[in-house]
């Protein structure tokens, strides 16, 4: 079951396309009575749900409209990513752009794939990065991952966001509050806000989706 919220812009002829900001709840579950895995690293979740509080408290006038997105079953099949790209809720055509946050919890700094399909987008983030947060790194790639993997292959643009050296403790028991770095998720969560608030204000013209 995917969770959806929708915040609407306000220009008569852009407040019909949209950004998606997306991610999924990060856990593995229950496996077994010996194997049960916290999953504190639910950050790409959390990012969401924050930067649609800043939008939404603040009161923030968007010319375009913003799709705020939990998928869920990702470690099971990317079932509810699937489902959702294949069953819009507004016409693809429409949509600008999809961001995807996934494991921003650790690490230390913040290589966002998929620039070389959608470079245009990847330079955007760059440089507001170079103006605001300066974590991001090289080098970038191309492709699909995870619950992007439908929305690359539907050819449209999307930036993955991510940080380094995220996966020592993904689906562990060891995945727990006491070893995420909140500076770096702060400043991750502060990057995409910077871009998607240039988007959803119409500084991005979509791309043609580089294969």
């Amino acid at each position: 079951m995917n969770i959806v919220g929708i915040i609407e812009g306000k220009d008569p002829q852009l407040k019909d396309e949209y950004l998606i900001i997306a991610a999924h709840i990060e856990h593995a579950g229950e496996q077994s009575e010996e194997n049960h895995n916290p999953s504190a690293n639910i950050s790409g979740c959390a990012s969401v749900l924050e930067i649609a509080n800043i939008y939404a408290q603040n009161n923030i006038k968007l010319k375009r409209s913003i799709i705020f997105i939990h998928f869920t079953s990702e470690e099971q099949g990317l079932f509810c990513s699937d489902f959702f790209v294949n069953h819009l809720p507004v016409p693809m055509e429409k949509i600008i752009a999809i961001f995807n946050l996934d494991c921003i919890g650790y690490g230390d700094s913040t290589p966002i794939s998929n620039g070389k399909s959608s470079p245009t987008l990847w330079y955007l983030s760059k440089q507001t990065d170079s103006l605001y947060t300066k974590k991001m790194v090289e080098p970038t790639y191309s492709g699909n991952f995870a619950d992007a993997t439908a929305i690359h292959d539907k050819t449209i643009p999307y930036l993955y966001f991510i940080s380094s050296n995220s996966f020592e403790h993904l689906q562990y028991t060891t995945d727990t509050y006491g070893d995420l770095n909140t500076v770096n998720f702060k400043k991750i969560t502060k990057l995409a806000y910077l871009v998607s608030l240039q988007i959803a204000n119409g500084y991005y013209t979509k791309e043609i989706v580089l294969q």
